[in-house]
């Protein structure tokens, strides 16, 4: 009975780490590495255009930037929660980009769906070249200051901005997913 009940505890297990690693292959689509980064730097241009429209401000600001990010998830949790989500980032004017994952854990087991976009705006290099090496993980301290904003915008390091879309590409009311975390994509880059 104990071998049957082990038996079981590792095939629920296998079983949880195949959905959980299967999130970030399926936030991204296309079946070899270019196609996945065609998909990344489609979405991304998107974002970017829907921000400018949401925040005409924000135009000028990735115009004058020493670089900018665009990140979508795929906003589902099935048994396991979180979201799993791509990203790139880049220079205005230049074609060299650098491909990141964004992943958040919620607190809740089951199904959930949450649709979101971020967008970094990096006025210096040295906040750019921060992220790329260190990735960053959002805090209680800017979501409680884009809520005191009343939108989802705020400095969330020295020179580094952050603004949130919605799944209509509405700039949303505040940022939310504290905890989210923005890492490197070894496969893509």
């Amino acid at each position: 009975m104990k071998s049957r009940m082990s038996g079981c505890v590792r095939w629920v297990a296998v079983l949880l780490v195949a959905l959980g690693l299967s999130g970030p292959a399926q936030a991204t689509t296309g079946s070899n590495v270019l196609e996945k980064r065609h998909t990344v730097d489609l979405n991304a241009r998107d974002l970017i255009d829907k921000l400018e429209k949401a925040d005409p401000d924000a135009k000028a600001k990735i115009d004058q930037s020493a670089g900018y990010a665009a990140f979508t998830n795929g906003g589902m949790g099935i048994l396991l929660p979180g979201g799993f989500g791509t990203g790139v980032v880049q220079k205005p004017g230049s074609d060299k980009r650098t491909y990141m994952r964004m992943f958040h854990s919620p607190s809740g087991w089951g199904l959930g769906i949450k649709t979101y976009s971020v967008i970094f705006v990096f006025e210096t290099q040295e906040g750019l070249d921060s992220f790329l090496a260190r990735g960053y993980v959002l805090s209680q301290f800017a979501v409680d200051a884009s809520k005191s904003a009343g939108k989802a915008e705020a400095e969330v390091m020295p020179g580094v901005w952050m603004y949130q879309l919605d799944a209509k590409g509405n700039l949303a009311p505040e940022l939310t997913g504290k905890g989210v975390k923005f890492y490197l994509d070894q496969e893509l880059n």
